[in-house]
């Protein structure tokens, strides 16, 4: 066959395709930032003084997941919490330690 019969549409559907596809993805992208956002205002108001690091990650992580995530992409770390001289510190998720 040498020609495209002249049903054929795959050139005009393959953009809409890509755009509803990539619709979808901005919506979830948008409804994770809703939910981190969330969790970062939750924590604000938790936070005490005498709180561990680890008890704020799995607060963090906790809220996180009642929030809608299902896991954590990166290194199964949901919440990267820093302190004192570490606040300033750069940290991969697959050697952060809590």
């Amino acid at each position: 066959m040498d020609e495209l019969p002249e049903s054929w549409t795959y050139p005009l559907i393959q953009p809409k395709l890509i755009e509803k596809y990539l619709q979808i993805e901005r919506q979830y992208y948008s409804q994770i930032q809703l939910a981190a956002k969330q969790a970062i205002e939750y924590i604000k108001n938790i936070i005490k003084p005498g709180m561990n690091l680890l008890e704020i990650r799995k607060l963090c992580e906790e809220k996180l997941l009642e929030l809608g995530a299902d896991s954590f992409w990166y290194w199964n770390v949901g919440a990267f919490v820093f302190a004192g001289d570490e606040t300033c510190v750069s940290v991969s998720g697959k050697q952060y330690v809590t």
